[in-house]
Order: C-alpha cells, then structure tokens, then sequence
C-alpha cells in the first residue's frame, strides 16, 4: 500500500508539472495542446552513480491513456523504462559496477544492463520473461555473489524465493530459479518455476 500511494503522488506531482512544462517548451507545447496532452518531468532520484527521473504524458482527452516511465542516466548516457525501485540499481560486488533493467515489466522484453564505472562501458543482453526487476531496490535485501565469471543474485520475499544467475564473460542471462506462493485463499503449496535463459516455458 505504502508503495502504491508513492506511485499516486508520484503521479499527481508529474500532472501538476505539466501546464509549467508546457509554457517552458514552447512549440512542443503547441504541439502537445494540439494532441489533448502534454509531457512532465520530475527528479525521482540522485547520487553519486546515478540520476532518474520521473517522465509522464498525459493525455487529456483519455487519462487513461497516460503513460509514465523512468529515465535512468549513468556515464552521460541514458536508458529509458527503467525498472525497480529506489535506488534503481544493484552493485555488483568487486567489480566497480552497477546492474539496472529497462523494459516492460511484462510481455518478454527484459533487458539487463550492467555498466562499469571504471571503464565507463555499458554492456546490456536480453532477460526476456524474467523478474529480475524485482530485486532492484526491494524492502528485502538481494543477496549478490560472483562465483568465477558468473553472477548470483538471491532474492527472498515473503511469498516469493529467486535465484538469477548471469555470465559476466559471455554476457548472458543464463536462468532464473524460484518458487512461488500464490496469493490465493487457503493456498499453502508453494510453486517450483525455471526460466532458462530467461524464458518462461509457457509463453509464445
């Protein structure tokens, strides 16, 4: 609950910007009148790695319709539909370098993006159907672990147990493993899954 009301004022913040940003952007807001909508932007969060930033267009004639998203900028570059929560990424340990996802949260788009800080290279590869975004800022600590050149992250919520292993040579998702307990009344069965390579078995 807590976590929805954020996203509710997140959202209002985001709508009352909106007249501002459409005074401040002169055509594009001629533009954006013209379509019913218009487009806000507000500071999500910041530090020392990383800027997000809170994007939203609004569309007038359907709210509905509206669409927000997060841009995350690391190295001078940036990286739209980023998923998670605060801090919005994970760091990986002895590396000097940060995991973030972007992609839809659904519909097998996931994209893992590791960055090294030392470098100031980003490398990103396909995690398909995975859950992954989960463990980016959860209220229950991911556990991260390099074994040789792969990369371990457990994951342990209340009703929810997964492990995602990654290979930092080949850079590759190589599987996600977990189980599930379904929030159903009475159900106390808790359900074994298995994405290889970050597939759901059972999606097209």
């Amino acid at each position: 609950m807590a976590v929805r009301a954020k996203i509710t004022q997140r959202f209002r913040t985001l709508l009352e910007a909106c007249p501002i940003r459409l005074v401040r952007t002169g055509l594009m807001a001629m533009s954006a009148v013209s379509l019913g909508g218009c487009m806000g932007a507000t500071l999500d969060y910041r530090d020392d790695k990383v800027e997000v930033v809170d994007k939203i267009v609004v569309n007038y004639l359907n709210p509905h319709s509206s669409w927000i998203w997060k841009d995350l900028t690391v190295i001078g570059q940036r990286f739209t539909d980023v998923g998670g929560l605060q801090p919005f990424y994970l760091v990986i340990p002895d590396k000097n370098s940060i995991l973030f996802v972007t992609g839809p949260s659904s519909g097998g788009k996931a994209v893992v993006h590791i960055v090294n800080l030392s470098t100031q290279q980003e490398f990103h590869f396909p995690a398909y159907d995975s859950t992954i975004r989960r463990s980016i800022g959860s209220s229950e600590k991911s556990d991260l672990m390099v074994k040789g050149d792969v990369l371990v992250i457990t994951l342990t919520q209340p009703r929810f147990h997964a492990k995602y292993s990654i290979d930092l040579e080949r850079q590759v998702f190589l599987r996600e493993e977990g189980d599930v307990l379904p929030r159903y009344i009475n159900e106390t069965e808790w359900r074994h899954y298995v994405f290889e390579g970050g597939k759901d078995p059972k999606s097209k």
